[in-house]
């Protein structure tokens, strides 16, 4: 009998010990968990590196003009206007100023200072804000200015550099019998008097084309196919660019081989 107590004790004994181990495993485990789902939480995405040499003049430029944009953001449309000029002058700069202020794309500028917006409607709204002054935006409003000056490039064709100098004020809409002043125009009208003239310009015979333009054109990326390409006193130029497709434009370039001028 106290043989058999011995061991009924040594059994107890030692299935407490396994138990007591079993536990300590599950704690350490639960443990280990927490602290990589800690680490988890913690660790940061990595940032894209870009490499390009910023100059101090280019990281100046930047540094006032993205101090445009966040001022701007709580005044009315005089801010509105210093705003929209400011991304003009980021986005047309060469290199794009954002660089330095170590954003790689245009998609990553507006997504980081103009949050919400698209490519399309903040190009518009550059547009608008270099053609018109603040006074002329609350007066006529930005889509009734943003349809005229479809009209102005549809009617003169698109400036290469620069814009088409206009007084609103005595700006005439042509339309099918007449004209109509700016001031008095509907969006709807300015639109309407746009697709004619396009309709026109379609119908008109076309002038003979450089043999370089077309070599340009031809060698351009499909989705860039809406680029402007104008040849005339030894000089290239191109316009209406997308973006997003503004390296492939480039390599295009590089890669174009041109005819000999006759």
């Amino acid at each position: 009998m106290w043989l058999f107590g011995s061991r009924a004790r040594q059994t107890d004994g030692a299935a407490s010990k396994q138990a007591a181990s079993k536990q300590a495993a599950s704690k350490q485990a639960a443990s280990k968990q927490a602290a990589s789902k800690q680490a988890a939480k913690s660790a940061k995405p990595a940032s894209r590196e870009i490499d390009i040499k910023i100059d101090r003049a280019l990281a100046q430029a930047w540094k006032k003009l993205s101090a445009v944009l966040k001022s701007a953001n709580v005044e009315g449309m005089h801010a509105w206007d210093r705003k929209y000029e400011a991304v003009g002058e980021i986005m047309g700069h060469e290199p794009p100023l954002y660089l330095a202020g170590g954003v790689s794309t245009a998609g990553d500028f507006i997504a980081q200072y103009l949050p919400g917006e698209q490519l399309r409607s903040v190009l518009r709204n550059v547009r608008v804000a270099q053609y018109a002054s603040p006074d002329e935006e609350v007066k006529y409003g930005t889509s009734k200015i943003d349809a005229v000056v479809d009209y102005l490039e549809a009617k003169h064709g698109k400036p290469t550099k620069g814009r088409i100098p206009v007084d609103f004020d005595k700006l005439r809409i042509d339309e099918k019998k007449g004209w109509v002043a700016f001031a008095a125009a509907t969006v709807d009208q300015i639109r309407a008097a746009t697709r004619r003239l396009a309709a026109e310009a379609g119908t008109a015979k076309p002038a003979k084309r450089s043999p370089i333009v077309l070599a340009i054109t031809k060698n351009l990326p499909t989705a860039a196919r809406d680029v402007t390409v104008h040849y005339a006193g030894g000089r290239v130029s191109l316009g209406r660019i997308p973006v997003e497709q503004f390296a492939s434009v480039l390599r295009a370039l590089a890669s174009t081989a041109l005819p000999a001028e006759k």
